[in-house]
């Protein structure tokens, strides 16, 4: 205040939150930071949540604080994403359509994809860390999945995933509202963010390309192995 000559002037404190903080750790930072910036009013405090997830930890108290969500990279900003960074440009560019078709389209996550570009591992081609990428993120996708079909009421997140499905990928909280409680289930939704809410809007959707795939995947191989159970019973019992 001295240095600023504003005896109003008060500091700033950014906190980044990483995507394996636990749901306990972030409740307890985001209640001091409140303390401090809202009802003792010492600072401001900016809190970047790179898991969409967090969305289900954040304090209802929407008057004494501002949501900025910011939505996954286009398809055009990802292109110019990936030109800027020289990735996958000339005989590499077709690859493009197997990251950008089927994975995320986080800046995030790109970058990581970039510097692995740019530092391969001995002998690995472009070719060989793309697929590693893409795999990667496919593998995560059915682990959050499959995690929360086993952690939650299974027939109920089958009911509403199916629901996003045939809705384009979304649906609003008051259609949630028909197939899940959402108010237990935060934790395993945090534990396996196959799902995301987006707070300005209210509308939830999957967290990423690949869980969409996933989920498509994994609704049908659940069916199909009821069609066999149901058509073995009907055999044999």
């Amino acid at each position: 205040r001295t240095q600023s000559g504003n005896e109003r002037w008060i500091p700033t404190i950014y906190v980044e939150v990483s995507r394996r903080v636990t749901r306990g750790t972030l409740k307890s930072v985001l209640h001091v930071l409140k303390g401090l910036a809202c009802d003792q009013k010492l600072c401001k405090v900016i809190v970047a949540m790179s898991n969409a997830s967090t969305a289900f930890v954040q304090p209802n108290d929407r008057g004494r604080n501002q949501v900025l969500w910011l939505e996954d990279l286009t398809r055009a900003e990802a292109e110019e994403f990936l030109d800027k960074r020289k990735a996958l440009v000339g005989i590499h560019a077709p690859l493009r359509d197997k990251v950008l078709g089927r994975t995320t389209c986080r800046a995030s996550q790109l970058n990581a994809l970039c510097c692995n570009l740019d530092e391969p591992p001995p002998g690995a081609s472009a070719a060989d860390i793309v697929t590693a990428f893409v795999n990667e993120d496919r593998l995560d996708a059915f682990h959050n999945l499959r995690g929360l079909l086993e952690d939650t009421n299974t027939v109920d997140f089958e009911r509403l995933m199916q629901a996003m499905i045939d809705n384009g990928g979304s649906v609003t909280t008051d259609q949630v509202s028909h197939f899940v409680n959402m108010a237990t289930a935060t934790e395993e939704i945090h534990a396996h963010p196959a799902i995301q809410l987006n707070v300005v809007t209210g509308v939830y959707s999957f967290n990423s390309a690949a869980d969409a795939i996933a989920a498509k995947k994994e609704l049908a191989a659940r069916r199909s192995l009821r069609g066999i159970v149901r058509c073995f019973l009907d055999i044999f019992v």
